[in-house]
């Protein structure tokens, strides 16, 4: 009888990788890696928020900026953690986006090279030739990306005075605001999945459509997508809802404009993203 000979490592290694590739579900993302980068992701966004803000050169720059219209009363003083934050507004804001651009960027990229090594068909080279591009080519994305960014913080800074922000005054606090929201929801939307055109070839079509599936009627599709989706719901429903105590006779620093939106924004941002991870780990299954 002819003797078969036991297939070596590498040939182990290589049907693992075809048996892992069979199964991969297109758009579905690496459950554990998923969670904790949403995870890392959420807690720097939040330390960015409440601590980058508190930063020596900031500061400085904070006490010559300093607002001193809105005091604490006597009777109820403000908490001191918030000094810092409620002493300027306008560098409050500065370094929310500042910090959320880096992390925003850092996190568009991961998502991408994920979701790419999901949805693409082809061989192992490919794969990884797709979701990892040549340095130049991640630059021209984001810069198209962060060009999208900027045009779109534009038309919410319109937007955001159609709803009642000031019109004449305060107005560099009032497109910072609106930059922090294009940064959290548009940036990694245009990374991800390029910029809208009005071309009529047939990626176009497919790109912009893409656009108006997930943002227009927000109906996602796998993980990747919900990823976009749910925190761009957040951060707006976040921002709408911090901008109730504003209207409050509480005369408390921080319900400085824009304070309490930013804020908003950006937690309505993270516990959007925790309810995409757990939506998709419930409907995922086992892992």
């Amino acid at each position: 009888m002819p003797r078969t000979s036991k297939p070596t490592r590498g040939e182990l290694e290589t049907k693992k990788q075809h048996a892992a590739e069979e199964k991969q579900v297109p758009g579905r993302l690496s459950l554990p890696g998923y969670i904790s980068m949403v995870g890392v992701h959420s807690t720097l966004l939040i330390f960015a928020g409440l601590f980058l803000p508190k930063t020596a050169i900031l500061q400085e720059l904070a006490r010559y900026d300093a607002e001193t219209m809105v005091f604490s009363s006597l009777d109820r003083p403000q908490d001191p953690f918030l000094d810092d934050l409620t002493r300027s507004p306008t560098i409050t804001l500065f370094s929310m986006c500042a910090g959320a651009l880096i992390l925003q960027t850092w996190w568009a990229v991961w998502l991408k090279r994920s979701w790419m090594s999901t949805v693409t068909h082809d061989s192992l080279e490919d794969k990884l030739r797709e979701s990892n591009p040549l340095a130049g080519t991640r630059a021209k994305e984001l810069a198209r990306a962060l060009g999208v960014q900027l045009v779109s913080s534009v038309l919410l800074h319109f937007v955001l005075i159609l709803f009642g922000a000031p019109i004449s005054s305060m107005i560099p606090k009032t497109y910072l605001l609106a930059l922090l929201i294009s940064i959290l929801t548009v940036f990694p939307a245009a990374y991800i999945l390029g910029s809208p055109t009005w071309s009529n070839d047939s990626a176009s079509l497919v790109r912009r459509w893409t656009w108006v599936r997930l943002f227009a009627e927000f109906s996602p599709r796998n993980a990747a997508e919900r990823a976009l989706v749910y925190p761009f719901l957040g951060v707006f429903l976040g921002a709408w809802a911090g901008i109730i105590p504003i209207a409050l006779d509480w005369d408390r620093p921080w319900q400085a404009w824009p304070l309490t939106p930013a804020y908003g924004a950006l937690f309505g941002y993270t516990v959007s993203s925790i309810v995409a991870v757990t939506v998709d780990a419930i409907t995922s299954g086992p892992f």
